[in-house]
């Protein structure tokens, strides 16, 4: 039996946002309007940093990683990290990876954001 590659969908960077925040956040019922505002901002963070990190290492883009090791406390935590020629990781890894280096932290690559997507 051979085992398949994993393949991330590619998506532009509002539906790449949406996955991230929703699998992170649940707003609190009793003040939605805070919650809502304080995930604009997080968003926005989120989009500066890959501005900056597109001037400093030159990614091809940035992955979304999610924590699959059911014993482990990082048990569906996502990562975003960027891949390119002067990153860790060069090309989008098609096997599990560990964002932290630790065995109980191996993830999956669950969707990817090409870098000619960031402003679409």
């Amino acid at each position: 039996m051979t085992a398949e590659k994993m393949q991330a969908m590619e998506m532009g960077f509002e539906e790449f946002w949406k996955r991230y925040a929703d699998e992170n956040n649940s707003p609190n019922a009793h003040n939605v309007e805070s919650a809502r505002a304080s995930r604009e901002a997080e968003k926005q963070n989120i989009k500066s940093i890959m501005r900056a990190q597109i001037q400093i290492f030159a990614p091809d883009g940035w992955m979304l990683l999610e924590c699959h090791m059911m014993h482990s406390s990082y048990m569906g935590e996502l990562t975003i990290l960027p891949f390119g020629p002067k990153n860790t990781h060069k090309v989008v890894p098609d096997h599990p990876v560990t964002p932290r280096g630790l065995a109980s932290d191996q993830a999956v690559v669950i969707a990817v954001l090409p870098v000619s997507k960031l402003d679409e």
